[in-house]
């Protein structure tokens, strides 16, 4: 498919969406994330001399609400989600409330694990997407929570699983199995993806971050290892963001011919080698496209 068709059927920031991680860890532990790496690569980002260490830990309501002026509607998709369990903030509700009233379409992934029973009402009065995941953590969630939010959730809930471990919690629910891949070759176990060349994101994931709690902007959800940090949030707007120097020479290594960290993904695509210049042009295109 020639380049120039296949930028025009994206519609880059409106099929795009920002991903929100409240926390700086994550105690579930599922067997197939690689929750380690991210603990170990925040700790080792150090915490912004500005924040207070304990907004470095949790993202505060306060932030969030710089958050939502960093992003501006440059995107409309909120996704709570990121590199770790949602409901352990605290702030989660008061954080997806704000995101609703701003007018942005909210999406909230969950374990439920470690959810209190302020947490579980709090869920049961929202309308948005919810989607349980049915991980194989040692941690349980406490019995009836699975069947309560399958009957009384009054917007659409899906239930996933990795493992036959994650299907068996609630087997009932007939959920989506899903495949573990390795998020980059952050997961050691799973399958690696190794493309050669120079290559693209099938999704233009370089436009869909995550949000970290001290303000800092991984590249995209298959970032654990946090190695490409794109810019801060609570310093630059999104749009400041994803013209960047910092953005700009993430996407010409993936469009180079050297190995990058796109080669290893599972959302990624090899770029006929005659392209290469034609879809590189059209990437650094791709923000002025989304404003006319």
């Amino acid at each position: 498919m020639p380049m120039k068709k296949l930028f025009a059927q994206r519609k880059f920031y409106k099929n795009n969406h920002i991903e929100i991680t409240l926390t700086n860890a994550c105690n579930v532990m599922c067997s197939y994330c690689p929750q380690s790496n991210y603990i170990k690569s925040y700790k080792n980002l150090g915490k912004p001399s500005w924040l207070p260490v304990s907004s470095a830990r949790l993202m505060t309501v306060e932030n969030f609400q710089r958050v939502l002026v960093g992003i501006d509607h440059a995107v409309e998709r909120i996704f709570f989600t990121g590199f770790t369990e949602p409901l352990a903030n605290p702030n989660w509700y008061e954080c997806v409330s704000l995101a609703i009233e701003k007018g942005y379409q909210v999406f909230l992934n969950t374990t439920l694990i470690g959810a209190r029973a302020i947490d579980i009402d709090n869920l049961l009065s929202l309308k948005i997407p919810l989607r349980i995941h049915l991980t194989d953590s040692k941690k349980v969630v406490a019995d009836g929570i699975y069947e309560r939010i399958a009957k009384e959730y009054r917007g659409d809930v899906k239930f996933d699983y990795f493992t036959e471990t994650g299907r068996l919690l609630f087997p009932q629910a007939n959920g989506n199995a899903g495949e573990i891949n390795s998020r980059s070759d952050n997961v050691s176990f799973a399958p690696s993806i190794k493309l050669r060349g120079p290559v693209f994101c099938k999704e233009f994931r370089q436009y869909s971050n995550v949000v970290l709690p001290d303000g800092n902007v991984a590249v995209c959800c298959s970032d654990f290892s946090l190695s490409h940090i794109i810019g801060n949030i609570y310093q630059n707007s999104l749009r400041e963001i994803h013209e960047s120097d910092k953005l700009n020479i993430f996407i010409n290594q993936m469009l180079s011919d050297e190995s990058s960290f796109c080669n290893n993904c599972e959302y990624a695509a090899e770029i006929p080698t005659d392209t290469k210049g034609q879809l590189l042009g059209l990437a650094k295109l791709a923000y002025r496209r989304i404003k006319q």
